[in-house]
């Protein structure tokens, strides 16, 4: 009855959260994804002056913890929710300030960022709700560095099939379709490994050309 009631409440809101019901959502969302998170910090491994993508990054959640590493890095930030832009820009106010962040409401579908731009890039629970994930992932080639690496965390259909709050909303993908996509779509995978068994993974790729 519970998870029924969290669904009613968020229904349609994982992929764009907005107003009071998304911003709770993103709260809860910090708790639930604790470990993507950690998986994330360590092996992002980052170096002096990179420039860095998050796509989705709602609350700013990690982007705060990125700069607590205190490594001077250039952070940007894609949203489709003007609420998260709002949100993120005020957790990391001295870095929004100072320029170390810069923060848009775009999609990953289609940026403005140039070519060959980002030295890394990663997500985190956002590619249930691409609408075309083939053009998500050549964009996301695009405006990579040669060699440059894609950090990508998500559910596989597995686990997310296992929940009330994913029913609605959600493209879900096994791993091996996930491997074959970002393969096809110019990529090597250098590593995948498990963060809850059958359920949740860290894919680290690399530009392959």
């Amino acid at each position: 009855m519970f998870s029924k009631l969290m669904e009613l409440f968020f229904r349609g809101k994982f992929g764009n959260p907005t107003g009071f019901r998304g911003k709770i959502l993103v709260k809860q969302m910090n708790i639930w994804h604790k470990e993507q998170f950690n998986a994330v910090l360590e092996n992002i491994n980052l170096k002096s002056n990179e420039s860095i993508l998050e796509i989705g990054f709602g609350s700013g959640y990690l982007i705060n913890k990125l700069f607590k590493q205190n490594i001077p890095i250039k952070i940007y930030g894609v949203d489709i929710s003007k609420d998260m832009v709002n949100e993120a820009k005020a957790k990391n106010k001295k870095e929004f300030e100072n320029g170390d962040l810069k923060l848009f409401q775009e999609d990953i579908a289609k940026t403005s960022f140039d070519e060959n731009f980002f030295d890394k890039i990663y997500t985190i629970n956002t590619l249930y709700f691409w609408d075309d994930i083939h053009t998500c992932f050549s964009e996301i080639k695009r405006i990579l560095k040669p060699k440059g690496i894609f950090i990508n965390v998500f559910h596989t259909k597995h686990r997310l099939d296992k929940s009330e709050l994913t029913k609605h909303g959600f493209k879900k993908y096994t791993l091996d379709e996930i491997e074959k996509i970002t393969e096809d779509n110019g990529f090597k995978i250098n590593k995948t490994f498990e963060i809850e068994k059958n359920g949740s993974y860290v894919m680290i790729a690399e530009k392959s050309n």
